[in-house]
């Protein structure tokens, strides 16, 4: 019987379009999770029929496929640079402490475009009383959403386009071959602030959308052309909070909700300690830059309740020169992968 408690799922970075890696070898920069969230992965066939006068249906040939769907992880704090180095097209490591603390940067910037990977998924599904592992092939991304809630841990999801689905035998993975998942959750929210005011909130979102052209075929070959990026590339950033009485009040009506001003949001958060030096804690750390950000929202009106006064804001993300990015994600760990 299929249980989804048995599923995992890997990742690797193609080096073309049509080529799958065999994630069977584990080779390096592979990442296999089995404490991922959801996936919606499939394969799309098309078919086309030819009918005669007579209403009659009478050929049927194969027409367009694809392979499509989401993977949804949690974002943790190490292990998962080869996915986010996928989605983003880019990766710079930087060495804090030799040998021990890295920093991984990941930005949306011109020119850039996403990798093709190869996503295995075991879903404990037998065909002929064989265990089989879907395999998809050039699977790009084509837009992400970083979302957290009151009561949640920070959640990745992307959103891929490719090639085609495959099967291949089930391979077995040990414990050790899968990444640990190293959360963060909301206690691990340092600050969210926009141009440097902190602001108190109880959710928000980043969905990036690429603009991916995943649609391109020819006769000779009804799988799709490698997609690409033909834009607009839009990031949107929406949050949700409180207005408490503090200084912030001012601030969020006159600078955010009147739009009077394109605003700086950063969003840092601080994991646990993972690296000691000479008494000094390095901890897991993960920064999201938006360095401007244009909102437009509703002035914050009184409910029926005597509580706070809560405040909504949506914003799209401007692509800023001087920093030479839409968007920057930075985490620090302990992996040295480039």
């Amino acid at each position: 019987m299929a249980v989804g408690k048995n599923a995992f799922i890997g990742f690797a970075i193609q080096s073309d379009y049509a080529t799958a890696v065999d994630l069977s070898t584990k080779p390096a920069g592979a990442v296999f999770l089995k404490n991922f969230l959801s996936e919606s992965l499939k394969y799309e066939q098309n078919f086309f029929y030819r009918t005669g006068r007579d209403g009659m249906t009478y050929n049927v040939a194969f027409g367009l496929r694809r392979a499509v769907g989401e993977v949804a992880v949690y974002m943790s704090a190490a292990k998962l640079e080869p996915f986010l180095k996928a989605i983003f097209g880019n990766h710079t490591l930087t060495e804090v402490v030799s040998g021990a603390v890295y920093k991984h940067e990941f930005l949306l910037t011109r020119g850039f475009e996403p990798y093709c990977l190869t996503i295995d998924v075991y879903r404990d599904i037998y065909f002929s009383s064989a265990a089989k592992v879907h395999r998809y092939v050039g699977m790009k991304a084509g837009g992400f959403t970083i979302e957290q809630g009151l009561e949640d841990f920070l959640r990745f999801t992307a959103r891929f386009a490719g090639k085609t689905e495959n099967t291949v035998d089930a391979y077995s993975l040990s414990d050790s071959d899968y990444a640990e998942v190293i959360p963060f959750s909301t206690d691990h929210l340092s600050t969210m602030t926009l141009n440097g005011t902190v602001i108190k909130i109880t959710s928000f979102s980043i969905e990036a959308e690429y603009g991916l052209v995943d649609d391109r075929y020819t006769h000779n070959d009804k799988t799709p052309l490698k997609p690409v990026i033909g834009g607009p590339v839009e990031v949107t950033f929406r949050v949700e909070g409180i207005l408490d009485g503090s200084d912030d009040e001012g601030f969020v009506y006159e600078n955010v909700v009147k739009g009077t001003e394109t605003v700086e949001v950063e969003i840092e958060y601080t994991g646990e300690a993972f690296y000691n030096d000479a008494g000094t804690d390095y901890y897991y750390t993960l920064n999201i830059h938006l360095p401007a950000v244009r909102f437009s929202a509703e002035t914050p009106n009184v409910g029926e309740d005597l509580g706070y006064i809560n405040f909504s804001l949506e914003g799209r993300a401007l692509y800023d020169a001087s920093s030479g990015y839409m968007m920057k994600v930075t985490l620090q760990n302990g992996e040295n992968y480039s």
